[in-house]
C-alpha cells in the first residue's frame, strides 16, 4: 500500500513541477509571493524552518565565491619580549628595513607589515613572523 501512496505522491510532485515551469515570471513571482504568505515565511530567511538551504542561499554562496578575497594585509599584533632581536630581524628582511626602522616598527603595534600583497605571499609572511615568534593577523 505504502508503495501506490509513493507513487502517487511522486506523480503529483511532477505534475505540480510541470504545472510551475510552464508558469510566466510574473505569474512565478506571484506564486512566490502566496507561497510566502501561506508559509510564514520571507526571502529575508535564507534557511527554511527544516533547515533546508533556498535557491538564493545556493546563489548567495555562489556569488561570495566569485568575490574571494584576492588582496591581504598582514598586521603585527604582538611580540614577545623573548622573540624580539628574531622578529626584528624577520621585518628587516621582509621590509628591506634597517636596524633602527626595524625595532621602532616593533615598539609600536598593532602595526601593518605589508598591506595588498597575493594570498601566497601573505601567507609566507605570517609563516616566517609565526616563526619567529610574533602574533600576526591577516586582513
Amino acid at each position: 500500500m505504502s508503495i501506490q501512496m509513493e507513487e502517487k505522491e511522486q506523480v503529483d510532485l511532477n505534475q505540480l513541477l510541470n504545472a510551475i515551469k510552464s508558469l510566466t515570471l510574473q505569474e512565478i513571482k506571484i506564486f512566490t509571493d502566496k507561497l510566502q504568505d501561506e508559509l510564514g515565511i520571507s526571502s529575508d530567511n535564507l534557511y527554511s524552518s527544516r533547515g533546508i538551504l533556498t535557491e538564493s542561499t545556493s546563489h548567495n554562496k555562489e556569488v561570495e565565491e566569485i568575490d574571494e578575497k584576492t588582496e591581504f594585509d598582514i598586521i603585527l599584533e604582538e611580540v614577545p619580549s623573548s622573540s624580539r632581536i628574531t622578529v626584528i630581524k624577520v621585518i628587516r628582511s621582509i621590509t628591506n628595513s634597517g636596524l633602527k626602522e626595524a625595532k621602532e616598527f616593533i615598539e609600536a603595534l598593532p602595526k601593518t607589515v605589508k598591506e595588498g600583497i597575493s594570498k601566497e605571499e601573505a601567507e609566507s609572511v605570517k609563516a616566517q613572523l609565526e616563526e619567529s615568534g610574533a602574533k600576526v593577523t591577516l586582513r
